[in-house]
């Protein structure tokens, strides 16, 4: 079991456990992360969970033993993988590559020019286009404090 699968048991955010733990959130994180514990950060995480040391390091190395650079051995890491907006464009970019197979067997049954499915074709490619530089712009020109302001929100329930 991992210190996030802990975490989330008991209901808290990484604030929370921070505060509890008198660690800091990054330490939180980047023990989450797959990275070693100090002895004092184990002891003190260890205490959070009324554990003692030993049967926490065993917790972390159960999770340990699982292939970490491979997000579906682990699915605490496999939510959130994708962002919805990259899954939303991989959905019309599916949806496009089908209307357009139909529209070149259609104009090649029917004998009609193939003008059409090029210009229907280009269409949706621009509005496809436009949808992933819309979605690369609101990543890019979000800001990071905006973040942390939510993670201080749900740390203060």
């Amino acid at each position: 079991m991992s210190l996030k699968s802990l975490r989330l048991e008991r209901g808290w955010s990484q604030a929370e456990l921070a505060e509890i733990s008198d660690l800091s959130v990054r330490t939180i994180q980047r023990i989450e992360k797959g990275h070693t514990p100090s002895l004092e950060a184990i002891k003190a995480l260890a205490s959070s969970f009324a554990l003692s040391a030993g049967e926490f390091q065993q917790h972390l190395k159960q999770t340990r033993g699982k292939n970490m650079s491979d997000p579906l051995s682990h699915p605490e890491m496999a939510r959130g993988l994708i962002p919805r907006e990259f899954e939303r464009l991989f959905w019309h970019t599916m949806v496009f590559a089908g209307v357009m197979t139909v529209i070149a067997f259609v104009t090649y049954q029917l004998d009609v020019t193939p003008r059409l499915g090029w210009g229907v074709g280009m269409l949706w490619a621009g509005v496809l286009f436009l949808q992933l530089a819309w979605v690369l712009f609101c990543r890019l020109t979000s800001k990071a404090p905006a973040k942390d302001h939510l993670v201080k929100e749900n740390g203060a329930r």
